[in-house]
């Protein structure tokens, strides 16, 4: 999608931009997940569960489709 609406000169630069976003997304998700995994797991957590990781990866997921979602109407009346 994005593709499309960059020019055939800048198609490298996006592709860079997008690689390093990952690369930084893959980090930070590494230490926060561990981090959650950690407190659902120590003795006195909001609840105990081993897979508190996975729903918070869904939460965050459903929250970004959403903002996506209503990006993607805006610029379509625009």
């Amino acid at each position: 999608i994005m593709s499309k609406d960059v020019p055939d000169n800048a198609q490298g630069e996006m592709q860079g931009g997008i690689s390093s976003i990952m690369n930084v997304a893959m980090m930070l998700g590494t230490l926060f997940f561990s981090q959650a995994f950690h407190y659902f797991l120590t003795p006195n957590p909001v609840a105990i569960s081993p897979s508190a990781g996975f729903f918070i990866a869904a939460a965050l997921i459903i929250c970004t489709l959403c903002i996506f979602l209503m990006t993607r109407t805006k610029a379509k009346i625009a």
